[in-house]
C-alpha cells in the first residue's frame, strides 16, 4: 500500500506555524547579524519538497544562522565584524582610566579576543521554537490522521468489492 499525504496545507500551516515562532524568538532576543538586524528573522524561507514517497520540510535560513543558534569553539572572529556589531548594538561601554570612552574597535577588540578565549554560547532558539509549537508531536498527528483517513478509503474499496 502505497501513502501519499492528501492535505498537504496541513503540513504547510504547522511548517507556517514553526516558522513564525523561529522569528518572533529571534526578534525577542534581539539576534541580528552585522549590517542588518532583523536579517535572520525576515529571510527565513520555507522548504517543503514532496518526491515519491519522500516528504521534505524545512528553512533556509542565512549562513549566519548557525553562529547565532549554535555554540561556536573559540575562535578570532572576523574584527570589521565585531566592529560593525558594536555598532549596531548598544554595547555598554566603560569608562578607561583616563577617563575616556573606549572606540568601537577597542570594544571590538575585547569582544574578539573573549570570543577567541571561550568561543560563544548559542541560543537554540529553533528548538525552542520546536518545543513551544510541539513540531514533533503534531506532525506525527498529522502524518497518523492521513494513514488512517487512507487506510479508511483502502478497506472500503476492498469491503465494496465484496
Amino acid at each position: 500500500m502505497e501513502f501519499t499525504l492528501t492535505h498537504i496545507e496541513r503540513v504547510v500551516a504547522l511548517l507556517d506555524e514553526l516558522k513564525e515562532t523561529y522569528r518572533q524568538l529571534l526578534y525577542q532576543y534581539n539576534a541580528v547579524v552585522a549590517g542588518n538586524p532583523n536579517r535572520l528573522a525576515d529571510n527565513i524561507a520555507d522548504l517543503v519538497q514532496i518526491q515519491g514517497n519522500t516528504i521534505k520540510l524545512g528553512f533556509t535560513l542565512p549562513a549566519e544562522w548557525k553562529f547565532v543558534e549554535n555554540d561556536t569553539r573559540p575562535h578570532w572572529p572576523p574584527p570589521q565584524a565585531i566592529e560593525d556589531w558594536v555598532r549596531l548594538k548598544p554595547v555598554q561601554k566603560y569608562s578607561l582610566p583616563n577617563g575616556k570612552e573606549p572606540t568601537d574597535k577597542q570594544v571590538a577588540f575585547l569582544i574578539g579576543r573573549k570570543i577567541a578565549t571561550v568561543g560563544t554560547e548559542g541560543k537554540h532558539l529553533l528548538e525552542e521554537a520546536i518545543i513551544r509549537t510541539d513540531f514533533f508531536n503534531r506532525m506525527m498527528r498529522i502524518i497518523q490522521n492521513e494513514m488512517a483517513e487512507h487506510a479508511n478509503k483502502e478497506i472500503t474499496q476492498i469491503l465494496m468489492t465484496l
